[in-house]
Formats: structure tokens, sequence, C-alpha cells
């Protein structure tokens, strides 16, 4: 509603620069100069990218780098657990409850129109949401990083974008320029 699936999309993954700062920053892991050389390509390469149109954050940008950045601590901390303890399938439940549970005050203040006009793509859209989006990503995400540094978890979902912009297109009707 606030923005398109595809600029969230790109939006979203600023976290690969978002977690190299947050792992220095928390843990004094140092950054080595051809890492802080990415980062500041990132970013230019992401000032480059919005530079077709004006770089307002409103409501829609606003959220998707809110989660952009829990998505950084989320990747941090899961390598911060003792990785010979973790049970992937529990602990995916276990962090989709919370989620449920933090988010679900948030539905009192969005409006819903609930008018009935249900097509086959939205019941799709929800359901890759739920399953593809979330449990599945989530659990193969737990199951990679056990093995992966955040870094190189960042680095692989550089993906998002365009898996959004595909699923924008398939699901959404946007048009791919």
């Amino acid at each position: 509603q606030y923005t398109t699936a595809t600029e969230g999309g790109f939006l979203f993954v600023l976290y690969i620069i978002m977690i190299p700062v947050m792992e220095y920053v928390l843990y004094k892991k140092h950054l080595p100069k051809k890492q802080m050389l990415w980062i500041l390509l990132g970013l230019v390469g992401s000032v480059l990218m919005m530079k077709s149109k004006e770089i307002t954050i409103g409501k829609g940008e606003a959220a998707m780098l809110a989660a952009a950045f829990f998505a950084s601590a989320h990747i941090i901390s899961i390598d911060r657990l003792d990785k010979s303890k973790i049970k992937t399938f529990y602990l995916n439940a276990f962090q989709l409850m919370w989620g449920a549970i933090f988010t679900a005050p948030f539905y009192f203040f969005i409006k819903h129109d609930f008018s009935g006009n249900y097509s086959t793509k939205s019941v799709l859209g929800l359901f890759s949401l739920i399953f593809g989006s979330t449990l599945l990503a989530y659990f193969l995400q737990i199951k990679a990083q056990l093995k992966i540094s955040p870094s190189m978890i960042s680095i692989l979902f550089l993906l998002e974008s365009a898996f959004s912009a595909m699923f924008a297109y398939w699901l959404l009707g946007d048009r791919l320029s």
C-alpha cells in the first residue's frame, strides 16, 4: 500500500550493509578494508538505483528499512547461538510464534477491507508468504547458518530483490522495466 513490492525488496536487502556494521558496533568484529569498500559500493549502488526518482522515505520505505534492521539483528543473533544445541524446526517454530505475538497488535492499526473479492492470485500470494517466504525460508536460513557466516548469509539474501520483483510481476501484476 505504501511502496512497491520491488522497491521494498531492494530496500530490504540493505541488511547486507547493516550486518557487518552491526557486528562491528556490537561485538567489535574487525571490518577488513576490502569489506568497508564493498559496504561503500553497496551504498553508492543503492543511491544510484534510486537516482531515477526523488529519494523519499515514506511509510513503506521506513517499514522496509526497519524490517531490514530487524532481519540483520535476527541473522546476527542466530549466529551467536550455540550451534551444537540448535534444533532447526523448533527454533523456527519458536521464532515464528514470537514474530506473530509482536506483530499481532499492528492488526488493529491497519485499515482493513474484507469485501470478499479474493482472487486465486491473492490466495496464492498469501500461501507463498506463509509457507515460502516465512516457514521454508527461515528454516533454510537457520539450517544454512549453522555452517555459514552472517555476512555470507546476507550476500545470499541479495536474491531476495530478484524474487521480490518476480513475485510482484507474477502475483501483483507489476510491470518489469
